[in-house]
C-alpha cells in the first residue's frame, strides 16, 4: 500500500465505527439482559439457536443517527423476517421514555424493542468490543456466535444476506476489524507526533493486511 493509500485509509478510520479489539468475532453471544420488553415478542439466543439470526442493535431516542437508521432497520426486519432474522433494538434509557418514542414512530419502528437491564447487555457487547458511539449494530448467527459488528447503515443488509446463506466469512471479517483498529491507532500516533518506530510497524502489518484483503 503506497502512502497515498495509506493517507486515504487514515481518512477513512476517522469515519468507521471503533473496532472490536477486546472481544473477537466469532466468540459466543452472551445472553440477552433485558428488564422490560417494549414492543414485541421476548427474544432469547438460547431459544433461537439453531432457528435463525439475530441482530442486537444498541440506540436511544435522543441519538439522531439512531433515529434516521430506524426505519432501514424496519425496512431489512420486513426483508429478512422471512429467513428467520430478528432485529432487537436495545436502549438503556426510562421506560416510559422508550415506549413514548416507539408509540410515536408506529409501524416505522417495527420490529422488538427492548430496555437493558442495568446495562448488562451493554456490557457484554458494546464494552466487550469497545464500542463508544451508537447506533451500533452485532449480527448474532444460528450457532449463536457474533459474526459481524458496525454502523447499521452500513454494511449490514449486505452482511445478513450472506450469513443467513451460510456464505459469511467470519475470519475475513476480523481480518477487517483488526485492520480498522490499527488504523485507529495509527491515525492517534501521527497525530502525536511520538512513536515513529511504532508507525512504521504499524504501517507494516497494514500493508500486510491490504495485500491479504485485496484492499481495504
Amino acid at each position: 500500500m503506497k502512502s497515498g493509500m495509506l493517507s486515504a485509509a487514515i481518512v477513512l478510520a476517522l469515519t468507521v465505527p471503533p473496532s472490536a479489539m477486546a472481544a473477537e468475532l466469532g466468540m459466543a453471544a452472551p445472553e440477552l439482559k433485558i428488564s422490560e420488553w417494549i414492543k414485541g415478542k421476548p427474544v432469547t439466543l438460547a431459544a433461537n439457536r439453531a432457528k435463525g439470526v439475530v441482530v442486537v442493535e444498541f440506540w436511544a431516542t435522543w441519538c439522531g443517527p439512531c433515529r434516521q437508521s430506524i426505519p432501514h432497520l424496519t425496512e431489512m426486519q420486513k426483508k429478512f423476517a422471512g429467513q428467520g432474522v430478528t432485529f432487537v433494538g436495545v436502549s438503556d434509557e426510562a421506560p416510559a421514555t422508550v415506549r413514548k418514542f416507539v408509540n410515536q414512530m408506529g409501524d416505522k419502528m417495527d420490529y422488538a424493542v427492548a430496555i437493558d437491564d442495568g446495562g448488562k447487555t451493554s456490557e457484554g457487547y458494546m464494552k466487550a468490543f469497545e464500542v463508544h458511539g451508537i447506533p451500533h449494530a452485532f449480527v448474532v448467527d444460528k450457532a449463536g456466535k457474533i459474526v459481524w459488528q458496525g454502523h447499521p447503515m452500513g454494511e449490514l443488509e449486505e452482511t445478513l444476506a450472506l450469513v443467513v446463506a451460510g456464505k459469511w466469512d467470519v475470519a475475513k471479517a476480523k481480518l477487517h476489524d483488526r485492520a480498522h483498529q490499527l488504523l485507529e491507532e495509527f491515525t492517534e500516533l501521527a497525530g502525536s507526533g511520538e512513536s515513529n518506530a511504532k508507525l512504521a510497524t504499524i504501517e507494516k502489518e497494514l500493508v500486510a493486511l491490504d495485500r491479504e484483503l485485496g484492499g481495504f
